[in-house]
């Protein structure tokens, strides 16, 4: 919001919000439509997403969306995990006073986090899912609540920021990482009890996002106006509500690390045709870990 400006913030989160909501409502017809005229889909498929491009245009579009789904979910999760370390780096600092290198932060997050990854497909951790909708609806209150204690003094000296053309674009590559996890929608949609559902729960859960989007970006752009930087969680005033926020939302980086790495590693798995039924075997952990360390 605040290299957009507030007007074009506004706007640019509306459509944004639209048009990831409508593409996610087709990509779930479209998975839909696949298991009912195809009924090998019906049992466990490990790239969803690639088979619909499959049966719409072919093997070459297959493997141009395999390419893309890679290339975006290995991102993705390179960002989590910087993250998520330099959440933990900079708690540590602030409560023991301490100076960890925050290299090895980030390898004892990797270790902590490699024996997740060996489970199967989102059915085997839904509750990772769950998990990370609290932490973040509790981030959001603590967020709006920290920075309306702070409105009163900060709102005094914010000044708005000048409007240049780079800070369009880097606004702009802010929401559409915000709004993204589209490559992880099939996947996920693949291993619900009713995938038929997805339609409706996708437009739920981005009614819902833009909800908890919305108010944060607005209270944060009027309480500190250009002050604020990468994150709004530093611009927080009241030093338990940081650190709560802080913890919240590395808690839910973490646990979405065990979803946007799924794909990825099912794709791989497809690649070296590792039998259906094996879940957890060795072949399955030396793929993962060198994933994962190849990430790292």
């Amino acid at each position: 919001m605040i290299q957009l400006g507030f007007g074009v913030g506004i706007v640019c989160n509306i459509v944004m919000n639209i048009t990831v909501m409508i593409t996610a409502y087709m990509l779930g017809f479209s998975w839909n439509v696949l298991v009912r005229r195809w009924p090998e889909y019906r049992s466990h498929c490990r790239k969803p997403y690639p088979e619909i491009a499959y049966r719409a245009l072919g093997r070459q579009c297959r493997l141009l969306v395999s390419i893309c789904i890679d290339v975006t979910q290995f991102g993705i999760a390179v960002v989590y995990l910087l993250l998520s370390s330099k959440n933990i780096h900079d708690a540590i600092k602030s409560f023991t006073d301490k100076e960890i290198s925050f290299c090895y932060v980030i390898l004892i997050v990797a270790v902590c986090l490699t024996p997740v990854l060996f489970l199967k497909s989102p059915q085997d951790f839904w509750w990772a899912v769950v998990l990370a909708m609290f932490t973040t609806s509790a981030a959001v209150i603590l967020i709006l609540l920290g920075s309306s204690l702070d409105y009163g003094e900060c709102s005094k000296v914010r000044h708005e920021p000048k409007f240049r053309i780079t800070n369009y674009f880097l606004g702009l590559g802010t929401l559409l990482f915000s709004y993204g996890g589209h490559s992880a929608f099939p996947t996920i949609q693949h291993d619900m009890k009713k995938p038929s559902d997805f339609t409706k729960s996708s437009i739920m859960a981005f009614i819902i996002l833009f909800f908890m989007y919305t108010p944060v970006c607005i209270i944060g752009y009027l309480t500190y106006g250009d002050s604020l930087r990468d994150s709004v969680i530093n611009s927080l005033q009241v030093s338990w509500i940081q650190q709560a926020v802080n913890l919240l939302i590395t808690v839910h980086c973490i646990l979405t690390l065990t979803i946007v790495f799924n794909p990825l590693n099912q794709e791989v798995e497809e690649l070296l045709k590792v039998p259906q039924g094996i879940t957890i075997g060795t072949s399955n952990k030396n793929i993962y870990s060198n994933i994962f360390d190849f990430r790292i």
